[in-house]
Formats: C-alpha cells, structure tokens, sequence
C-alpha cells in the first residue's frame, strides 16, 4: 500500500496546512474487497479532512485500479474502473468553504485532549 489514503496523520498535516486538494498516488493491492477498502479511506480522508481527494490507482496484475475524485462531503464525483483511463471532474473551490461551514472538523480540533 502506498499514498495517504491509510494513513490518516499525513492528510491531517496538510488539511492543517489549509490544502484544498489532496492527492493520493497509490498501488492499492487486490484482495478481497480491497477496492471498497481504497475508495472508503479516501472517501474518510475528504470528509475528516474537508477537501478534494484525488486518488490516482495503479492497475495490472495484482493491483485495483479504481482510481477516483471525491468531494469535501465524501462524495465520488469521477471515477474508473479497473483498466487504465482518464477521469476528470469540475472542481469548485466554493465547494470547501461551504463544507467547512457546514463541518468544521479540521477548525474545531482540541488537540489537548489527545493521549
């Protein structure tokens, strides 16, 4: 596995960072229902973290595929399938503010409390 998308802690520091677009280069391993687990982390990655996920998956033997664009809500606005292609999709930046209005987890954070 490589890419942010299972490990929580890097899209954090950039979210921190304020990004708006975090984007996942991975060769997610196929296995089963390995591409469920893929897309749900970062699926959880944009919304924990409210901003754009782009994951870019390799494919061939052994690999998923399934790369995918997901909005600050979590929702997969593109996605591909298991052979090699190309996804796009309008990214609108007004999209994150309003999110972060509605969910502000990254602002209301209370690293204090934290073990």
């Amino acid at each position: 596995m490589s890419g942010t998308s299972g490990f929580p802690e890097i899209a954090r520091q950039f979210a921190l960072q304020e990004a708006d677009i975090l984007f996942v280069p991975a060769g997610w391993m196929a296995g089963l229902i390995k591409e469920d687990h893929w897309q749900t982390l970062l699926r959880a990655r944009a919304i924990e973290n409210t901003m754009f996920v782009v994951g870019a998956n390799l494919v061939g033997e052994g690999l998923t595929g399934r790369s995918v664009i997901v909005d600050p809500m979590g929702i997969t606005i593109a996605s591909g399938g298991e052979q090699e292609t190309l996804i796009m999709a309008d990214v609108d930046l007004d999209r994150i503010r309003h999110v972060r209005e509605k969910l502000p987890s990254v602002r209301d954070r209370r690293p204090e409390f934290y073990f």
